[in-house]
C-alpha cells in the first residue's frame, strides 16, 4: 500500500487526466492513507493538524476535524465541524457542523446542517441544504435542499430542488426551477425554466428557450432568440414589439383535432376546395376582397364581396356594434326601424287629434252661420225697422217736397238750395261738403263707412238699400209698391214708407232713429239721453236747425215747403221718402244707409267718414255723388222724382228741401237745437231722460213724441253674439290649422334627419367592414411569417439542445460504465460513452473507508465541450 502511495505521489500529474490534477492526486493519497488506517480505530494527525476526539479520521497539512466527526478527512488547511461524520475537506475548504457525508474541495464551504452535500472549486453551500451540489465558483442559498449549481451558477434561498448551470441564476423562492446558460435568470418564481444566454423568466410556470428569450407572463413560453411573451398561457416565437424578431414554425404535422394547430398546407387546401376564400388576388383593383369564391372578380375598388353574382353569402354571428365604426347586425337595424316608425306614428296621432278638434270648430261655425238666415223680415207695403248696436237709421218721407238734414258729431253741414225742388247737404266727420244743385229734379247721395255703392233706378217710386258689414250697397228700384230691408250682424236697416200719415221712431242704445212719413202735415221730435231738443215750427216755408255735440248748424231753405232737422247723439241717419210707394234702408255694423225717394223732386246726400264728395248735375233729372271712406261712388238713375240718402257710422247727412209744409228738429247730447218754422203744419218734440223737449207746432194734423230713456234697442242681439262666436271660432280654427301645419313640417324634417342619420350609419358600417378585412389580411400574413420564423429558430434551438443532451447522455454513460473492484478497498477506473452524435470519456475512483462505508467520485468530458462531475457515498449496516 505504501508502494502505491509512493508511485502516485511521484507520477506526473499529466498522466492522470483530471481537471484538478494536483488536488485529485492529494485526494487519492488521502484515500490511501484512510485505507491504511481503517484497520484500527486510531486517528491520524500530523504536526500541523488537529483531530479532536474523533475516531478513524485523518487531518493533515494544517487540517482540523472537530469532535464527533468520525471517519472524516481534512487536509490542506481545511476543517470539518462538529458531528460531521464521514466527510471530506481539502484545499482550504470548510464543512460546518452536523453536515455529515459531505465533500468540500478547492476553497469551498458547506455550512452547518447540510448533510450529503458537495462543494468544489470555490463554491458555497449555505446552511440547511440537504443533498445539494455546487461546483465551479457556484453558490446555493440557505434552505435550498436537493439543488445543483455548476459553473458560476447561483441558487437563492428557499429554492429547493433547483438546478443552475453555466452562469445561470435562480432567485429566492425559485423552487423546482432550472436556469442554464450565461446570465440566464429566474426571478424568484417557482417551476420556471430558462435555457440560453440571458434567458429570463419573470412569472411562475414560465419557460424561456433561447438567447435573450423572455417570459414575462404566467404559464407563457418564449422560444427563440429575442422572443418575448405578451400574454399569459401563450407561446411566443418572436416579439410583438419588433416584427423583425419574429420566426416561422416549420415542419409541423397537420392538425387532426379541434385544438391542434393548422398548417399552411391545410389552409391552402381549404382555399382550393372553395370552403373558404379570402383574398384580393382576382380583383383588378386594389383594396377589394372576396369571400367564398376563388374565381369571382369585380370592377369596383375598395369592396368586400360575399359569394358571387349567383350565390350570395350571409355574414352571421355578428355582435352588436358599440362604436361609431362598428358593423351593425339585423337585430339592431330592425329595432332602429321600429323606434323610428313608432315615433312617427305617435306624432301623427297627435296631429290627427288636432285636426279632429279643428273639424269640431268648423262644425260650430256652420251651425252659427245657419242661425243668421232668419234675421230678415219683409213688409210689402209698410214698415220694417231693425235697430242694432248704437246705430239709428231714420227715414222720413214727406209729401211733395223734401227737406233733409244730416248732422253728425258736432258737425253741421247745411246746404241751402232754393228753386224748385232741390237741397242737398252732406256732412261727415268735421268735414262739410255741400253741393247745391238746382234745376228740375235730381240729387243723389251715397254714403258708406268704408265703401258704399249705390245704384238708384227709379221709374215711378222705388228705393232699395242693402247694407252689410262695413259695406253698403244700395239699389233703389221703384215700381208700384216695394220696400225691402235686410239687416245682418249688428246692422240696422230701416225703411219707412208712408202714405198719408206715418211716424216711426227707432231708438237704440242712446240713439234715436226717427222716420216720419206723412201726407200733408208731420211733426216729429226726437230727444235722446239727457238732451233737450226743441223744435218750433212757424211761418210758411222753411227753417232748419241742426245741432250736434255742442255745435249748432242751421240750414235755412226757403221756397215752398221744408224744414228738417236730424240730430243724433253720435250718429243719425235720416232718409225721408214719401208719397206713393217705397223706402228701403239697409244698415250694417254701425253703418246706416238711407235712401229716400220722393215724387216730385230729389235730393240725395252721400256722407262717408271724413270725406264727402258731392256732384251736382243740373238738367232734367240727375245728381250723383259718390262718397266712400274718403271715396263714395254713386250712381243715380232717376226719371222724375228720386231722393236717396245713405248715411254711415258717426256721420249725419242732412238734406234740406223746402216744399209744402214740414218742420223737423233733432237735438242731441246736451245741445239744444231749435228750429222755428211756422207755416202750415208741423211741430215735433222728443224728450228723454230728465230733459224736456217742447215742440210747439200749430197747424193741421199731428204730433208725435217718442222718448227713449237710457238706451232702447230693437235689434236682435243674437246677431251680435253670433258674430262674436264666429270670429272666435274662426280665430281658434286658424290657430289650430297653423299648429298642425307647423307640427307636420317638423315631423317631416325629423324623418328626413333620421333618414340621413341612418344612411350615414350604413356608410360607416361599410367603411368599418373594409377596415376590418384589411386588418385581418394583414394579421394573417404577419402571423404566418411569424410562425414560420419561430418554428425555424425553434428547430435550431432544439438541434443544439439535442446535441448537448446527446453529449450529456454520453458523459453519463461513460461515468456509469467505469469499472470498480468491490473486493478491494480502493480502485480507479476509466469509462467511455456514446449516444447518437455525442461521445465522452470518464475517470473515477472508489474507496471503501470501512466495512460499511464506500465513497466514489468520477468526472467526464464530452464533444460538446462540457464536463460532468459526480460523487457518491454509501453506508451499509
Amino acid at each position: 500500500m505504501f508502494f502505491i502511495y509512493w508511485v502516485i505521489d511521484r507520477f506526473d500529474k499529466k498522466f492522470i487526466c483530471f481537471y484538478y490534477g494536483e488536488t485529485m492526486r492529494k485526494i487519492l493519497l488521502t484515500l490511501i492513507s484512510v485505507v491504511s488506517v481503517q484497520s484500527s480505530y486510531a486517528s491520524y494527525e500530523d504536526s500541523s493538524s488537529k483531530v479532536n476526539r474523533t475516531q478513524m479520521s485523518i487531518a493533515m497539512e494544517s487540517g482540523s476535524i472537530d469532535s464527533g466527526s468520525h471517519h472524516s478527512v481534512a487536509m490542506n488547511k481545511s476543517s470539518i465541524g462538529h458531528m460531521s461524520m464521514t466527510s471530506f475537506a481539502t484545499g482550504k475548504s470548510q464543512i460546518g457542523r452536523e453536515s455529515g457525508v459531505s465533500f468540500a474541495a478547492g476553497e469551498s464551504t458547506i455550512e452547518r446542517t447540510s448533510p450529503g452535500s458537495f462543494a468544489a472549486g470555490n463554491s458555497n453551500i449555505e446552511k440547511s441544504n440537504y443533498y445539494s451540489f455546487a461546483t465551479g465558483n457556484s453558490k446555493i442559498g440557505s434552505s435550498s435542499s436537493g439543488s445543483l449549481a455548476i459553473g458560476q451558477a447561483k441558487i437563492g434561498s428557499d429554492s429547493t430542488y433547483s438546478v443552475a448551470l453555466a452562469g445561470g441564476e435562480i432567485g429566492r423562492g425559485g423552487e423546482s426551477s432550472i436556469a442554464i446558460g450565461k446570465k440566464s435568470k429566474i426571478a424568484g418564481v417557482s417551476h420556471a425554466f430558462a435555457i440560453g444566454e440571458s434567458a429570463i423568466v419573470e412569472k411562475q410556470y414560465g419557460i424561456a428557450l433561447g438567447s435573450s428569450a423572455m417570459s414575462q407572463h404566467t404559464n407563457a413560453i418564449a422560444i427563440g432568440k429575442d422572443a418575448k411573451t405578451d400574454r399569459k398561457n401563450s407561446v411566443s416565437f418572436g416579439n410583438s414589439e419588433d416584427a423583425s424578431k419574429n420566426k416561422q414554425l416549420t415542419n409541423i404535422a397537420d392538425g387532426t383535432n379541434d385544438q391542434d394547430a393548422a398548417t399552411f398546407g391545410q389552409i391552402k387546401r381549404h382555399v382550393d376546395k372553395n370552403t373558404f376564400f379570402f383574398s384580393n388576388v382576382n380583383s383588378p383593383l386594389t383594396n377589394s376582397y372576396y369571400v367564398g369564391n376563388t374565381t369571382f372578380s369585380s370592377n369596383d375598388s375598395s369592396v368586400v364581396s360575399f359569394g358571387d353574382n349567383q350565390t350570395q353569402l350571409r355574414l352571421v354571428n355578428i355582435a352588436d356594434g358599440q362604436n361609431p365604426n362598428d358593423a351593425i347586425n339585423k337585430k339592431q337595424l330592425d329595432q332602429r326601424f321600429i323606434d323610428v316608425k313608432n315615433s312617427v306614428i305617435n306624432e301623427l296621432k297627435q296631429d290627427m287629434g288636432s285636426l279632429s278638434q279643428a273639424g269640431d270648430a268648423v262644425k260650430e261655425i256652420n251651425d252659427a252661420l245657419g242661425k243668421i238666415a232668419n234675421i230678415t223680415n219683409a213688409v210689402p207695403d209698410a214698415q220694417k225697422i231693425i235697430d242694432a248696436e248704437v246705430k239709428v237709421n231714420a227715414v222720413n218721407g214727406a209729401k211733395a217736397n223734401a227737406d233733409k238734414v244730416i248732422a253728425a258729431e258736432g258737425k253741421v253741414n247745411a246746404v241751402n238750395g232754393a228753386k224748385a225742388n232741390a237741397d242737398k247737404v252732406i256732412a261727415a266727420e268735421s268735414k262739410v261738403n255741400a253741393v247745391n244743385g238746382a234745376k228740375a229734379n235730381a240729387d243723389k247721395v251715397i254714403a258708406a263707412e268704408g265703401k258704399v255703392n249705390a245704384v238708384n233706378g227709379a221709374k215711378a217710386n222705388a228705393d232699395k238699400v242693402i247694407a252689410a258689414e262695413g259695406k253698403v250697397n244700395a239699389v233703389n228700384g221703384a215700381g208700384a209698391n216695394a220696400d225691402k230691408v235686410i239687416a245682418a250682424e249688428g246692422k240696422v236697416n230701416a225703411v219707412n214708407g208712408a202714405e198719408a200719415n206715418a211716424d216711426k221712431v227707432i231708438a237704440a242704445e242712446g240713439k234715436v232713429n226717427a222716420v216720419n212719413g206723412a201726407e200733408a202735415n208731420a211733426d216729429k221730435v226726437i230727444a235722446a239721453e239727457g238732451k233737450v231738443n226743441a223744435v218750433n215750427g212757424a211761418e210758411a216755408n222753411a227753417d232748419k236747425v241742426i245741432a250736434a255735440e255742442g255745435k249748432v248748424n242751421a240750414v235755412n231753405g226757403a221756397e215752398a215747403n221744408a224744414d228738417k232737422v236730424i240730430a243724433a247723439e253720435g250718429k243719425v241717419n235720416a232718409v225721408n221718402g214719401a208719397e206713393a210707394n217705397a223706402d228701403k234702408v239697409i244698415a250694417a255694423e254701425g253703418k246706416v244707409n238711407a235712401v229716400n225717394g220722393v215724387e216730385a223732386s230729389a235730393d240725395k246726400v252721400i256722407a262717408a267718414e271724413s270725406k264727402v264728395n258731392a256732384v251736382n248735375g243740373a238738367g232734367a233729372n240727375a245728381d250723383k255723388v259718390i262718397a266712400a271712406e274718403g271715396k263714395v261712388n254713386a250712381v243715380n238713375g232717376a226719371e222724375v222724382n228720386a231722393d236717396k240718402v245713405i248715411a254711415a257710422e258717426s256721420k249725419v247727412n242732412a238734406v234740406n228741401g223746402a216744399g209744402a209744409n214740414a218742420d223737423k228738429v233733432i237735438a242731441a247730447e246736451g245741445k239744444v237745437n231749435a228750429v222755428n218754422g211756422a207755416e202750415v203744419n208741423a211741430d215735433k218734440v222728443i224728450a228723454a231722460e230728465n230733459k224736456v223737449s217742447t215742440v210747439n207746432g200749430a197747424k193741421a194734423n199731428a204730433e208725435k213724441i217718442i222718448s227713449a230713456a237710457g238706451k232702447v234697442s230693437a235689434v236682435n242681439d243674437i246677431v251680435e253674439e253670433e258674430n262674436k262666436l264666429n270670429q272666435k271660432v274662426i280665430k281658434g280654427l286658424n290657430a289650430k290649422i297653423n299648429a298642425v301645419e307647423k307640427g307636420s313640417k317638423k315631423e317631416i324634417q325629423e324623418v328626413e334627419d333620421k333618414t340621413r342619420e341612418l344612411y350615414k350609419y350604413t356608410q360607416d358600417l361599410s367603411n368599418r367592414t373594409d377596415n376590418y378585412h384589411a386588418h385581418s389580411e394583414k394579421r394573417f400574413t404577419a402571423l404566418e411569417s411569424e410562425m414560420r420564423q419561430s418554428v425555424r429558430q425553434l428547430d435550431n434551438k432544439i438541434n443544439r439542445v439535442e446535441k448537448r443532451a446527446n453529449a450529456g447522455i454520453a458523459s453519463v454513460a461513460a461515468m456509469s460504465n467505469i469499472p470498480f473492484s468491490n473486493t478491494n478497498r480502493f480502485s480507479v477506473g476509466v469509462g467511455l460513452g456514446q449516444y447518437h452524435d455525442g461521445s465522452a470519456v470518464a475517470v473515477g475512483a472508489q474507496a471503501k473507508l470501512t466495512e460499511n462505508v464506500n465513497i466514489k467520485a468520477s468526472t467526464s468530458w464530452n464533444n460538446a465541450e462540457g464536463a460532468v462531475l459526480g460523487a457518491g457515498i454509501a453506508v451499509g449496516w
